[in-house]
């Protein structure tokens, strides 16, 4: 189905996907030269994991799949980030010289419908997981 078809149709949905608060995040320290530290704030013995060296293993879950049925109103079709890295990595620049840059960089995405099943609520459901009605 094209993502045109699904637009305003009534939808029977199996699952949704739901906000993480997983705790990683990247934790930058000020001074002559910026450094940065792979933090996660759930783990009890110690809050810094490692040091920022520029790779992609620092991996963030934004999301995750819940399972409900439901039903709904379909209203837009969007492409979530479930996981994704977290990275930090020091840059140098010729005119500029070195600096931190921080980004995050996307590894599971998955097309999805923007549903809204109540007043002012809406959830983000996966299209595999939609049974689209009248």
């Amino acid at each position: 189905m094209n993502t045109q078809d699904y637009l305003f149709k009534k939808a029977k949905c199996s699952s949704f996907l739901k906000k993480v608060r997983d705790g990683k995040f990247i934790r930058v320290y000020k001074g002559e030269f910026d450094e940065a530290s792979y933090c996660n704030s759930n783990d009890p013995d110690n809050e810094i994991t490692s040091e920022c060296c520029g790779e992609f293993d620092f991996l963030k879950t934004y999301y995750k799949k819940k399972q409900r049925n439901f039903t709904g109103f379909i209203v837009g079709v969007k492409d979530i980030v479930v996981t994704g890295y977290l990275v930090a990595d020091t840059e140098y620049h010729p005119y500029n010289g070195e600096h931190l840059r921080i980004f995050k960089y996307p590894k599971e995405i998955t097309k999805c419908a923007i549903v809204y099943y109540g007043n002012n609520k809406k959830s983000y459901v996966p299209l595999e997981s939609i049974e689209v009605g009248d």
